[in-house]
């Protein structure tokens, strides 16, 4: 979605609540074709840190909200109000947005789980 504002500022949503302001995007039909020499030049997909929390979806009673493949990815299904959950792993984005590992690899932005108790970290 794009959205220009009256001011003239365009914004493009990623999807979800996540919006990029259109002051250095260049629109292209299809991204550049760069050869891969080797598997070891394959990106690693993002390296989310190992936890164990427990807690429940908190979103919109009677509503669900959508998980993913992967950051910021493609949407793979979605989980009601108040569901229970089982995070594995957390991982900050470059936008400094927190999303939680559930089992069965999905994907979900941390500000939907309400955490059974939240995490202490030791100094």
């Amino acid at each position: 979605m794009k959205v220009t504002l009256t001011n003239g500022d365009v914004w493009y949503n990623l999807g979800g609540p996540q919006w990029i302001l259109n002051d250095k995007i260049v629109i292209t039909d299809r991204p550049a074709q760069t050869p891969i020499d080797n598997d070891d030049d394959i990106p690693a997909g993002p390296q989310f840190d190992a936890v164990h929390f427990e807690g429940r979806i908190d979103f919109v009673a009677n509503e669900s909200v959508s998980y993913y493949d992967a950051p910021n990815g493609l949407i793979i299904g979605e989980l009601a109000h108040n569901t229970p959950v089982t995070i594995t792993g957390q991982l900050e984005d470059p936008a400094g947005i927190m999303w939680y590992r559930l089992t069965h690899d999905w994907i979900i932005p941390a500000h939907y789980v309400r955490l059974k108790h939240q995490p202490t970290t030791a100094d």
